[in-house]
């Protein structure tokens, strides 16, 4: 998967699971500001995903 991708999957996944991108960025331990810098047009690192990607799995299965 390539980083754009990547980057629309967080943010349809956040939307569906009723969540601000800042609030899941903080909660993954992210600067919130990563989400304006990607919007920029910066590309996130691998363990930037990773980290939102995992968190994102973590309140998804509360919800199940």
């Amino acid at each position: 998967m390539d980083i754009k991708a990547a980057l629309g999957s967080i943010e349809r996944r956040a939307f569906d699971a009723r969540i601000p991108l800042y609030k899941l960025c903080k909660q993954a331990g992210v600067a919130p500001s990563t989400v304006t810098r990607w919007r920029a047009g910066m590309k996130p690192g691998v363990t930037t995903i990773g980290k939102l990607e995992r968190e994102l799995d973590r309140i998804e299965g509360e919800t199940t």
